[in-house]
């Protein structure tokens, strides 16, 4: 059991690694940050969408609304809402934390609290509360919430709002919490 389970923080802990290694300016993950934006600012220099203000949100909605429908997951609907309530105010509380400790500059210069990114950390917190709730009824939904927390934290990049590591270790960062 001890194997499985630290077999399971793998993942998380490299993509948190990835994002303090980033931290220092003379880091080739930095380099890549800065070739990151450079290229998507290139190729879509006007890009503004504001979708993943919402769609950070998306797993935990599609959760509550498969309770809505009738389609239990491992909790009924009181108690899953109380679990993702739970989780959130974990992660707004941790990432608001980490964010308050640093001062790297988002890739915008609109401000000084880039790392980690907390859109994706919130998406990530709800796909895994999604997978939490149904990996026992659809090993498709339980996944599906992944899928919408990758897509915020890409929209953060395209959106100027945040470096890839940033992105990285918010996914990282949560999902860790969240396992713990």
């Amino acid at each position: 059991e001890a194997p499985k389970k630290l077999k399971a923080y793998l993942v998380p802990a490299a993509f948190l690694s990835y994002g303090l290694v980033s931290m220092t300016d003379h880091s080739p993950l930095r380099k890549l940050d800065w070739q990151t934006r450079n290229e998507l600012r290139e190729d879509h220099p006007y890009f503004s969408i504001k979708a993943d203000n919402y769609l950070q949100f998306s797993p935990a909605l599609l959760a509550m609304g498969f309770h809505l429908s009738g389609f239990e997951g491992r909790h009924n609907m009181r108690d899953a809402g109380g679990l993702y309530l739970l989780s959130f105010a974990m992660m707004a509380a941790s990432v608001s934390s980490v964010k308050q400790l640093n001062i790297r500059t988002r890739p915008d210069l609109s401000a000084q609290n880039s790392f980690p990114s907390g859109h994706t950390a919130t998406a990530f917190a709800a796909a895994e509360f999604l997978r939490q709730e149904y990996k026992d009824r659809s090993p498709i939904i339980s996944y599906a919430g992944y899928g919408l927390a990758i897509a915020t934290g890409a929209l953060r990049m395209y959106n100027n709002r945040h470096w890839a590591s940033d992105v990285v270790a918010g996914a990282g960062f949560e999902t860790m919490i969240l396992w713990l």
